[in-house]
């Protein structure tokens, strides 16, 4: 299966913020689109970076002199500008080592320099777990079918 599906299957939609948003407004996009990260673009809607609860952590962390003053800060400030992406084709295997190469939770799925949605790792395992117990099913049903047959 390749990240494509997986966006389809499980309506997985982009959630992004600009470079010039507040860390309160792409905290607000966050929470409201229930995602731990906001891919940041451009006024082309060019990828620009990603903002994660990681990236919050830290930010309101090195502002703890300051408190209260992290929410006036620019997404620019904090987001991670080296994004890790992938075309909507790639495998989910090959998904899962780009994220444990690079140390990452969450992939930016992108087309052209254009992000298409955000894949976290979440998204992933979950379904891996359950294609598995699709599998597990169907082999317990084809083991008491062969025990059934032999039976009569």
């Amino acid at each position: 299966m390749d990240l494509q599906t997986l966006i389809t299957e499980n309506s997985l939609t982009l959630v992004s913020c600009v470079p010039s948003n507040f860390i309160d407004e792409a905290i607000e996009t966050m929470v409201t689109g229930k995602k731990n990260a906001v891919a940041v673009v451009d006024s082309d809607g060019r990828i620009a970076g990603i903002l994660t609860d990681h990236d919050i952590m830290r930010a309101i962390y090195g502002q703890q002199d300051n408190a209260g003053t992290v929410y006036s800060e620019h997404v620019s400030k904090w987001m991670t500008a080296t994004v890790v992406t992938a075309p909507p084709e790639t495998s989910m295997s090959a998904s899962l080592d780009l994220m444990g190469k690079h140390h990452i939770r969450h992939l930016v799925v992108a087309q052209e320099g254009k992000p298409v949605a955000i894949v976290s790792i979440r998204d992933i395992l979950r379904k891996l777990h359950d294609e598995k117990a699709l599998e597990n099913s169907i082999l317990r049903d084809i083991a008491i079918a062969a025990r059934a047959s032999f039976a009569a």
